[in-house]
């Protein structure tokens, strides 16, 4: 199976209170085999995690 991870998914594994059930099993999968990020996706991670920063979330 492909999966193709955005950059929420990839957050939702940063913030504690985001991680569900469905998100752990696309981490498991990930760990487990490989993914897909589109290419915009260092960028929407960079910029959501300097967010975090400056909102004092991370």
């Amino acid at each position: 199976m492909t999966i193709v991870v955005d950059s929420s998914a990839t957050l939702a594994w940063v913030y504690a209170d985001e991680l569900t059930p469905p998100i752990q099993q696309v981490l498991d999968y990930v760990v487990a085999d490989h993914a897909y990020v589109p290419a915009l996706w260092r960028l929407e991670v960079a910029n959501s995690l300097q967010m975090a920063v400056r909102r004092g979330r991370i």
